[in-house]
């Protein structure tokens, strides 16, 4: 069974590209999502989309010292979820996707002393984004020798993305509000993700201007400037669509909460999980499960849970950062935060908690 590790413990199993470094926006405000809170911070299967994209970088092999998140430094709720050793650029202002990463110069400055050579900006709350994609993107960038590198996908509905424009050997970013008709006819979007040169990026960040209507810094103004640089701008096209998946606001985020649900019922069911009714399963991206273990409608496992194999758990249970033992029985019950025995039989109505005492096998 595949692994879902920690951010931490993911550091310890990963070998670190020490040349590589990437910058999260993080300094959205929640205001569509009619949240007091960031919207990188709205959860999906009750985890944070910036956990989940933190976790992406994790399993490609980013040091969490080589990750800058940007950050608007209101109390909004996303420091909480950094790592502590992380560094932090502080946007006080929202003028731009091209300001925020101009506000992490000091960092890739330091980035580029420690002999970084290539840096991935991204977003807080594009959670499916996959290691792999940026992988193959990543080595794409360096074989051709690009100053920029554009991730990109091709979306059915590509309303309100910028299209990838692309010439022979060149790439050009419309925004969807400037775009032609025939150039909304593309399905090739714009996924806000790319791999930068370190040189030219810290180069070209200065050169910004924000001579627009919004009076914004964009980041895609970058991808042109390539040319007056006399460098080559270039496009990796994603074969996983959903890399690319955002929400603005909760119609969307449950949009986003659907496919994550289904995404996670179908590894579970490859590795030997019984779920015979998925009907109000819900099951965090982060859960372990052991073969041949039934799951029954109405059940919520969530956090770092580990449940053995030969378990029966259900119906109408939650179980949160807990450990379940081979072949145990919970049935309509709660369990949060304790070690639950092999063959243990709990319930129905229990409610265990750290300071309800230890489960013991009967």
């Amino acid at each position: 069974m595949e692994l879902f590790l920690s951010f931490f413990e993911r550091q310890e199993v990963i070998l670190m590209d020490q040349r590589i470094a990437a910058v999260v926006l993080a300094a959205g405000d929640g205001k569509r999502m009619k949240s007091a809170r960031s919207k990188v911070c709205c959860e999906l299967l009750c985890k944070p989309m910036l956990s989940w994209v933190l976790d992406a970088c994790a399993r490609f092999g980013l040091d969490t010292r080589h990750i800058c998140a940007v950050i608007s430094g209101r109390d909004d709720g996303v420091r909480e979820l950094l790592p502590r050793e992380m560094p932090v650029a502080l946007q006080t202002e929202r003028l731009g996707t091209g300001h925020a990463v101009q506000t992490a110069t000091p960092f890739l400055t330091d980035m580029r002393a420690d002999g970084v050579t290539d840096v991935c900006v991204l977003y807080g709350d594009v959670p499916f984004l996959d290691d792999r994609s940026l992988r193959q993107a990543l080595e794409k960038h360096r074989a051709t020798g690009n100053a920029a590198t554009v991730l990109t996908a091709e979306l059915e509905d590509a309303a309100g993305y910028g299209r990838i424009v692309r010439g022979g050997d060149t790439v050009e970013i419309v925004e969807a509000a400037d775009a032609t008709p025939a150039q909304l006819a593309i399905n090739e979007v714009n996924s806000g993700i790319y791999w930068f040169s370190l040189d030219y990026l810290l180069e070209a960040l200065p050169r910004l201007r924000n001579d627009n209507v919004q009076r914004e810094y964009y980041l895609t103004d970058l991808i042109g400037m390539t040319k007056e640089a006399g460098r080559a701008a270039g496009a990796y096209l994603c074969d996983n669509t959903d890399s690319v998946l955002g929400a603005n606001d909760r119609r969307q985020l449950a949009a986003l909460n659907e496919t994550a649900r289904r995404r996670v019922l179908d590894r579970h069911w490859a590795a030997g999980v019984d779920i015979p009714c998925a009907d109000g399963v819900l099951i965090g991206p982060d859960v372990e499960i052991g073969r041949d273990t039934r799951i029954f409608p109405g059940c919520i496992l969530m956090g770092k849970t580990r449940i053995g194999s030969g378990c029966v758990i259900g119906p109408a249970t939650q179980i949160w950062n807990a450990s379940v033992g081979d072949g145990a029985v919970i049935d309509s019950s709660r369990v949060e935060g304790v070690s639950i025995g092999s063959g243990c039989r709990i319930g129905p109505y229990a409610d265990l908690r750290p300071d309800c005492g230890a489960a013991r096998s009967q």
